[in-house]
């Protein structure tokens, strides 16, 4: 064995949610790296049941190279954690996605090893080389023979041309296998290299984002140079509604975004609820109040700006009384509540979403996921911009100034022609090579 190849951390992080054996997943982790042959080049480090801040602190302490989390993952793609208060929490995709992009020069492979993971995944995947995900339901036995495999095969010495992070993942899928317990092609494994190269195809398929965008664009708001604003609502949605008109995914590569600051999330799914009001990624509902399109004349310089009035509260949480709501929407610009609708007519709260019961008509009820969907809704005005994924928009150093611009604008202390100003002044982004 080479004595100057460099050692390689790994870190597993794990949550504690009820029944899952995570202790022993740890414990075979461990034990498959010190048994086998380069073991001498991995130092393991694990922290134990994370709380929402925690794995934060942890990836920014340890500088790890191969990051494992082991835990409980919900259908929507968030992993599950536990808050300051020792509640379960959900860490929604976004958030997830925006904490390993500030790590992503020094980790090379991420294991989530968790239900419904494969969403996350292909989140991370843009700015972690290798991730891999569950893409459903695993159960403890299958999850803990696949870290099995994957370790163990880590510790293997293979031919230097071979992808030792695509050859563990094998390795697991295989130790699951073995054992015949039937749920080998639920581990994912995504990479980014070829992410680069799908997202070049469907560029070549479709042109790029930019391209796209302004034909969508010039369909939906034509003739329009500078500022259009549109207040009435039903017209806004119908613009809206031809901009985003299916087809808007293409190989799971999304052209089209939404964008506020260090919120910011691709758009795979839109729906007319009504009149006014529209389901945006079959989340979140926006009662929308007026939007305004602007076109400076130059093709990655268009962007509608929509700004959507305050909904009434579901009543699900006692908490969320008009202080409370005040008091979040002074802190973070705006206030939202998280719920769930079982059935096409039952409103849940996110707790009884997250643990797949609730009670109906003072029964207790076991929920069947394909008839369960995730709702967010804004009950104080909010705001968010409509751009190509390749607009200047997407700038990491533009996030505060732009947040800051939105929630003003909500206030009336600011205006659509500041917020078009600074854009104007935004650099255009390099293109996918």
């Amino acid at each position: 064995m080479n004595n100057n190849t460099p050692r390689q951390k790994i870190l597993i992080v794990s949550a504690i949610p009820h029944g899952l054996r995570l202790d022993k997943e740890v414990r075979e982790i461990g034990e498959a790296i010190r048994r086998s042959v380069k073991r001498d080049l991995y130092d393991i480090k694990v922290r134990n049941a994370l709380r929402t801040q925690d794995i934060r602190r942890a990836l920014a302490e340890e500088k790890p190279q191969i990051v494992h989390f082991c835990g409980h993952g919900k259908e929507d793609g968030s992993l599950v954690l536990e808050d300051e208060m020792g509640n379960f929490k959900p860490v929604v995709i976004e958030a997830l996605a925006r904490l390993f992009k500030l790590h992503a020069d020094c980790i090379k492979c991420l294991v989530i090893n968790a239900c419904h993971s494969e969403k996350t995944a292909e989140a991370i995947v843009t700015h972690i080389e290798y991730v891999i995900g569950m893409n459903q339901e695993i159960t403890d036995k299958a999850a803990i023979l696949f870290s099995q495999g994957f370790y163990d095969a880590l510790g293997y010495e293979i031919e230097n041309k071979e992808n030792i992070f695509l050859r563990a993942f094998e390795e697991g899928k295989l130790a699951i296998h073995l054992d015949g317990t039937c749920e080998q092609n639920i581990p994912v494994f995504k990479n980014k290299s070829d992410l680069v190269k799908k997202l070049a195809k469907s560029s070549e398929e479709i042109g790029d984002s930019i391209d796209f965008f302004a034909r969508r664009f010039a369909k939906a708001f034509p003739g329009i140079r500078g500022i259009k604003l549109f207040n009435s609502s039903s017209e806004s949605q119908q613009r809206i509604a031809t901009l985003l008109a299916t087809p808007i995914i293409f190989n799971n590569y999304c052209p089209i975004w939404w964008w506020r600051g260090f919120q910011n999330m691709h758009i795979d799914y839109f729906e007319s609820l009504d009149d006014d009001t529209f389901l945006l990624g079959k989340t979140d509902e926006i009662r929308i109040n007026r939007i305004a399109a602007f076109n400076s004349g130059i093709d990655y310089q268009c962007f509608v700006y929509v700004e959507a009035k305050a909904m009434q509260a579901t009543g699900l949480y006692s908490y969320r009384t008009r202080e409370f709501i005040t008091d979040t929407q002074q802190k973070m610009g705006f206030c939202r509540e998280e719920f769930g609708i079982y059935d096409n007519q039952h409103l849940i709260t996110r707790y009884e979403y997250d643990d797949g019961y609730c009670i109906i008509n003072n029964k207790l009820t076991d929920m069947e996921r394909n008839k369960t969907k995730l709702r967010v809704r804004y009950l104080t005005p909010y705001n968010f911009i409509i751009a190509p994924h390749d607009s200047p928009i997407n700038n990491y150093n533009f996030d505060v100034t732009f947040e800051k611009i939105m929630n003003e604008m909500l206030q009336g202390r600011s205006s659509i022609e500041t917020l078009t100003e600074a854009i104007l002044k935004l650099p255009r982004n390099k293109k996918i090579s």
